[in-house]
């Protein structure tokens, strides 16, 4: 085994641990870890498990002799508690870095499921994983360590085994590291061998052995077959512009949209999940190795995700099938070796909150956060266009939302594209006609779509204060009202309420959404013919 250098650290003070119910629920409270293990309170920890591609190895270290539980023994690379008002994936990260010296970036993490460690009813019992012992492997230390412990359990999946020479250890925690096949390490836990630390691999962590084996033993023809079955419950259609009609100015400025629109596209991949891109970018780049390979590049294009739409977001594909990323810095530097080559990781269960918060922010980090600003940045953080980010490593902030920031991009490209539209138009119109032109004069440039003007209905002239509009002039004249007014729904941004005056336009509705503007709006106005 490599000598490993050591990251020689002060004793610092005991830290506290947030208490749970035995649902997971925090309680508000906060204790000393010491009292946590002593009262046997539930609380949370995560543990990081390094699983290298190319040899079907996972990375164990071995616990200090001076640790409170299972000292000398075998175990997960890395794991800590998490302390009070931190999170997981911030502990997961800092944890791996402290430990080993490894510092990987959000992306390389893949949440696999959540593992109960957990004394039942406080009754000394002989469990599985230990037989022949007075002691549950929940309970160590003479019953002086109660051990009641949500673990997030995380996955950071790498091509090729990290040499033993790129860690850093920390004294106080990890005395060697080892990689190990997954196959010998599931039968030494089956064997309980003294060594290692144990884990019941006929239960709940049995989940890490299944989900790698089965990720990497998948066969090829069958998964691209299942992947052509899935596509072939969509229609081909074919969609064609008709342009004819159209000026010059107008084909310019449809060209500018589309290149907004295009810029929009990027906008809805970060949306879905922060590492979408780069297994957009990964996934068209092999596209064309294999069968399999255009199967997922196909679906993917489907559902813009890695989860399939039609099957209640049930993931179509894996970490393992998602971009490789290069880290030359990630740990110390080893001659020879170009740094750590890992994959782009996503969660099997497709998140309810998308990228606009944190991936482990759950409903009380946010209230307690949200409870602690003043007013005007409450309304900014449970706003439609804001999103919730974490800032640095220990504390989170709101910022305008990668909607709004990406909508202003492309608001600010748009009016960009658009004013270069409307330049060329004046510019065109402006021009002195020659001689060959004057023959036959130009029509002039038509105002079409919704910036065509019309005759509106009574009601509506009432309301805009003019008999003539255009249906975007209308809708701006709206929502000036609605937010002179203070009309917009609090609790959902997407309706606004009408009061008496909009009423007589919205066909006498008590609130109407977004769909139900353009649909009553359309009354008011001349139908095509």
């Amino acid at each position: 085994m490599a000598t490993v250098p050591v990251n020689k650290q002060v004793t610092q003070e005991e830290e506290y641990l947030d208490v749970l119910t035995k649902t997971a629920q925090k309680t508000g409270i906060s204790k000393p870890r010491g009292d946590v293990h002593r009262d046997g309170d539930y609380h949370r920890a995560v543990h990081v498990w390094i699983y290298a591609e190319s040899t079907q190895q996972l990375l164990l270290q071995k616990r200090a002799e001076c640790k409170d539980s299972w000292p000398g023994q075998w175990d997960i690379s890395s794991a800590g508690h998490i302390s009070a008002g931190d999170s997981s994936l911030v502990t997961a990260r800092r944890e791996l870095e402290e430990e080993l010296g490894i510092a990987l970036p959000k992306d390389a993490f893949e949440l696999l499921f959540v593992f109960l460690q957990e004394w039942l009813d406080n009754i000394i019992r002989l469990p599985k994983c230990i037989k022949n012992s007075i002691f549950d492997c929940s309970v160590v230390n003479d019953g002086k360590f109660i051990n009641n412990e949500y673990n997030d359990v995380y996955l950071v999946t790498t091509r090729e085994p990290i040499p033993l020479e790129a860690f850093t250890l920390q004294e106080s925690e990890v005395s060697a590291v080892k990689y190990i096949s997954l196959e010998e390490y599931r039968s030494l836990l089956v064997k309980e061998d003294p060594d290692y630390v144990p884990y019941d691999v006929n239960e709940q962590y049995g989940q890490l052995f299944e989900i790698i084996s089965k990720r990497y033993k998948q066969n090829a023809q069958a998964r691209a077959l299942l992947l052509q079955k899935q596509l072939n419950r969509y229609a081909r259609v074919s969609l064609e512009a008709e342009l004819t009609g159209l000026s010059n100015a107008d084909k310019e400025a449809l060209t500018l949209i589309v290149k907004a629109a295009r810029i929009m596209d990027q906008i809805f991949l970060l949306q879905v999940w922060y590492s979408n891109p780069s297994l957009r970018h990964w996934l068209e780049l092999h596209g064309d190795e294999s069968l399999l390979e255009k199967s997922k590049w196909m679906y993917y294009l489907v559902n813009k995700s890695p989860w399939s739409s039609l099957d209640e977001n049930e993931a179509f594909l894996t970490t393992a099938d998602s971009a490789v990323k290069l880290l030359t810095k990630a740990t110390k530097s080893v001659p020879g070796w170009n740094g750590v080559e890992y994959r782009t990781a996503f969660p099997v269960v497709k998140p309810p909150g998308a990228n606009f918060y944190p991936p482990d922010m759950d409903k009380m980090e946010f209230e307690l956060w949200k409870n602690s600003l003043p007013e005007d940045q409450k309304k900014e953080a449970t706003g439609f266009f804001s999103v919730i980010k974490r800032k640095r490593f220990y504390k989170i902030k709101t910022q305008r939302s990668l909607h709004l920031m990406a909508s202003s991009v492309f608001g600010n490209r748009c009016r960009t594209l658009m004013a270069a539209a409307k330049s060329a138009a004046a510019s065109t119109a402006k021009t002195k006609p020659t001689a060959a032109s004057a023959e036959k004069p130009k029509a002039a440039a038509r105002t079409t779509g919704i910036l065509k003007v019309h005759t509106v209905s009574p009601a509506l002239s009432s309301f805009i204060g003019s008999p003539e509009a255009s249906r975007s002039g209308a809708v701006k004249k709206i929502w000036e009202y609605v937010k002179l007014h203070n009309l917009q729904n609090p609790a959902n941004k997407r309706e606004i309420f009408c009061d008496d005056k909009l009423k007589t336009i919205f066909d006498g509705q008590d609130k109407v959404n977004f769909q139900g503007i353009a649909k009553f709006l359309s009354n008011h106005f001349p139908k095509a013919a």
